[in-house]
Order: structure tokens, then sequence, then C-alpha cells
């Protein structure tokens, strides 16, 4: 025992070192193959070389299939196959995953968390919204299931319920700025420039150099008829970042609505003059 026991210290140099002694020392485990396939895909989202990334995917799918085969109800395996394959782009298999999981036991939360986001992904929101919904049903709380929330219904032009959603999320996490962008531009969308000013603002503040946020004010004073306003902050969103196209076109756009020809013509040239080079 003593023996058994210092040798197995050398296998934790890491998770991943454990585990794969763990299938070695049991190959019959569904848990030590589930334990090393979850590794592997943990380790594996973290990789920047896609190469090396690829490849521990498809070991974690392996493992993760072994686990399934041993003991073809496990839930949690089930679930982490399906991440698997949504991150081998291997979308309709990881829905037949997620949906077993939810066919095994109804109150599975993850299930239809995940479910929601391979629809979302997919651009396929009205297939997404009953199992984001069914996630926010378990956790209110849920900070991405609202994000996810909103911006589906953003995407559906359901701009009521994607700021009653986006706003949620702030009120969990007040500096989640992909929240703040979509509920900024939902509040421009439905006329309320006021919110919509408001929001870009605080967002602005949070960080300065937001250039999205930076965009999307010098558009809103356009629309409220505050040009000089406008020009300043789509000059700072260019400086910000000099190659956006978008932020040249606002401007131009500005510069043309106060009858300034000459800054009009000077940006149109500039603009163009990128969109041939490509700088």
């Amino acid at each position: 025992y003593s023996v058994r026991t210092i040798s197995r210290n050398f296998d934790w140099k890491n998770n991943l070192t454990l585990y794969s002694a763990d299938v070695e020392h049991s190959s019959n485990s569904s848990r030590a193959h589930y334990n090393l396939g979850s590794e592997l895909s943990t380790v594996a989202l973290k990789e920047t070389n896609d190469s090396k990334k690829n490849e521990l995917l498809v070991r974690a799918l392996s493992e993760l299939n072994k686990a399934i085969k041993i003991y073809p109800s496990y839930q949690d395996a089930l679930n982490n196959l399906g991440i698997v394959l949504q991150n081998l782009n291997r979308m309709d298999s990881a829905i037949i995953c997620y949906k077993k999981v939810i066919e095994i036991d109804s109150t599975y939360q993850k299930g239809y968390f995940n479910l929601g986001i391979v629809y979302y992904k997919m651009h396929r929101y009205n297939e997404a919204l009953p199992f984001l919904e069914k996630a926010y049903q378990f956790h209110p709380d849920n900070e991405s299931a609202c994000l996810l929330l909103g911006d589906t219904y953003g995407n559906l032009g359901k701009f009521d319920q994607a700021i009653k959603y986006l706003g949620q999320c702030i009120a969990i996490n007040p500096k989640n700025l992909n929240a703040m962008i979509l509920l900024g531009k939902a509040y421009g969308i439905t006329g309320d420039y006021k919110n919509s000013l408001d929001i870009f603002t605080r967002e602005i503040r949070i960080d300065p150099s937001d250039v999205e946020a930076t965009l999307s004010l010098g558009i809103t004073y356009r629309l409220i008829n505050q040009p000089d306003k406008s020009i300043e902050y789509l000059l700072k969103c260019i400086q910000l970042k000099p190659d956006y196209l978008q932020a040249y076109d606002e401007l131009i756009k500005t510069y043309t609505t106060v009858g300034d020809k000459e800054k009009a013509a000077f940006y149109q040239q500039k603009l163009a003059a990128m969109k041939t080079t490509g700088k």
C-alpha cells in the first residue's frame, strides 16, 4: 500500500497525467474515461495552436465515447461529448447528445443551456429560444443565459424582450460590455435615443477604448441632430481604429448632413482608397 501510494504521487504532475494513469489502471471504468476526456477537452480549449487543439479534441472525443459505451446513460459524459463535438464544428451531432441528455433527465440544466447555445451559433434563433428560456428558468441569475436570450430576441426583431433580458444581464454584471453594446443598439432601433446614449456613455466610462460604443455614440448623436458631437465621436473612433471602414462611412454621412461637402469628399476619397488597397 505504501509503495502504491508513493508511485501514484508521481501521477499528480497535473490532471491530464493523473487521469491518463487512471485509464491505464482502470480501462473498464467509465469514470476514468470521462475524467480524461473532460480534461483533454479543457486543455484543448486553452490551446492556441489549431492543429494541437484539434488533436486534443479528437482524443477527448474518443475517451468520452468510451465512457458512454461503458455507461450509456452517463449524463455528464454525454454533455461533455456535445461540447467536444460543438468545438469540432459537428453541430448536428452535438444536438443529438444534448437532446439525449435531456431525454434521460428533464431536470439536467446544462443540457438545455448547451442546446440553446448550439442553435444560437447556427443562427437557428427560433429553435434556440425555448432551450435558453428553460435554462433561464432554472437560473434567472445566469448572466450568460440573459445575454444570449437578449441577443436571440434581438436577432428575431423582438426588441422589447431583448431589452428586458439585456437589462437583466447588466443588473447581474454592470460591467458586461457585450450586453451594454447590444442594449444600447436595441434602444436605438426602437427610437429610445436617450437610453441608448446613456448606455453607450456608461460603456465608454468603463472602457474608453471601446470602438463599438464610440461608433454607436457617433451614429446616435447624428440621429438626434447633434452633428458636432457625432463628428467628435466618429473622429475618435477612427483614431482608435484607423482602418474601421464603417466609421469613415458614418462620418461621411454626418458631414453630408451638415452640408460640409469638402470634408465629406475628403473622407470619401480616403474610404475609397482603403477599400482599393485593403489598408
